[in-house]
């Protein structure tokens, strides 16, 4: 009974970490690109964290990823954080964290619909109808933030910001595909790995000359807290969420990012509220709820009509052998 209790109240702690430490890396990248460069930051970053996680399966004793594990460990890093890395900090640079962290909440509808399109189902009415609002949610936010004067940088950052996303639903959806063969802690220290050495590789051809001799102690401190926090801490107990509470309560982190965000924007980066902004971040939160609840509650109905359906086969087997009998 306690080590039950014990075992629940770790992945609510671990929940609550995500949801706050994911909110608040939005702010601080936004922080982050203003000093440093994006490509240079996302190297960084998933370096330093790569390499802490790495180390740590070599002391446990883990060899080496096979060839067809290094492959796959390769593709997934260039979705999940090579593209998603690099296209969330760029997308920083012209459009606000809470604008760019709402975006990023809409990731559970991207991936629903890849895997309904891989199944082959038909996507329920509700689902609709909850993209419909999210739709309608960030078109508001985003007009609420959108400059007066015509700013194409803005539309750029808002493109980039939806393909982070949708690289990031593709490669979820391939690693969860593999959830039950690898150690996904493995899995994810290889891949940031392997990423931050691609980004490096990237920074070299960059055109924005930087010398990290001249980076700051506070921007070191940024880059610290990303590394450790943003991803080592953040994976770790993403991992450990997954595991341990049921997908529609594990995902809920997905709500609580945008406004932890939101908060911190106003706080430190002295973002200016509106209504229409209030509303489309309501609005978004709202409609990814609707989809995900309607998502879940077709699973459990599914499930269960396929119990009964066992049951019913079950029954007709006896039947058939008392007849016998």
């Amino acid at each position: 009974m306690n080590k039950g209790f014990t075992i629940n109240l770790k992945a609510i702690i671990c929940f609550i970490a995500i949801s706050i430490i994911w909110g608040s890396t939005w702010a601080v990248s936004k922080l982050g690109i203003e000093q440093i460069p994006p490509e240079v930051l996302a190297y960084l970053r998933n370096i330093i964290a790569g390499s802490i996680m790495v180390f740590y399966f070599f002391l446990k004793g883990y060899a080496f990823p096979t060839v067809k594990q290094f492959k796959r460990f390769t593709v997934l890093s260039l979705l999940l954080f090579t593209i998603n890395s690099l296209f969330i900090l760029y997308s920083l640079k012209y459009i606000p964290s809470h604008v760019a962290a709402v975006i990023g909440c809409t990731t559970p509808l991207f991936i629903y619909v890849i895997k309904q399109i891989k199944n082959s189902e038909k996507i329920n009415g509700f689902f609709i109808l909850g993209c419909i609002i999210s739709i309608v949610g960030v078109s508001a936010l985003i007009s609420s933030e959108m400059p007066k004067e015509r700013d194409e940088n803005f539309a750029i950052g808002i493109i980039i910001s939806f393909v982070a996303v949708i690289a990031w639903s593709i490669g979820f959806c391939m690693m969860e595909n593999n959830k039950d063969k690898e150690n996904i802690y493995y899995s994810f220290a290889w891949q940031l790995l392997i990423s931050g050495i691609g980004l490096y590789l990237l920074s070299l051809f960059s055109t924005n000359s930087f010398y990290l001799a001249s980076l700051s102690i506070n921007g070191w401190f940024i880059v610290a807290y990303l590394s450790v926090f943003g991803s080592v801490i953040a994976f770790i107990c993403l991992a450990y969420t997954i595991k341990h509470l049921p997908p529609n309560i594990g995902s809920l982190y997905v709500f609580i990012n945008p406004i932890v965000a939101f908060g911190i924007s106003v706080l430190l980066l002295e973002t200016q509220t509106t209504p229409v902004m209030l509303v489309g971040i309501i609005l978004t939160l709202i409609g990814v709820w609707i989809s995900l609840t309607s998502s879940s509650f077709k699973q459990q109905n599914s499930d269960r009509k396929a119990h009964e359906f066992q049951g019913i086969i079950n029954f007709k087997t006896v039947r058939k052998e008392a007849i016998k009998l």
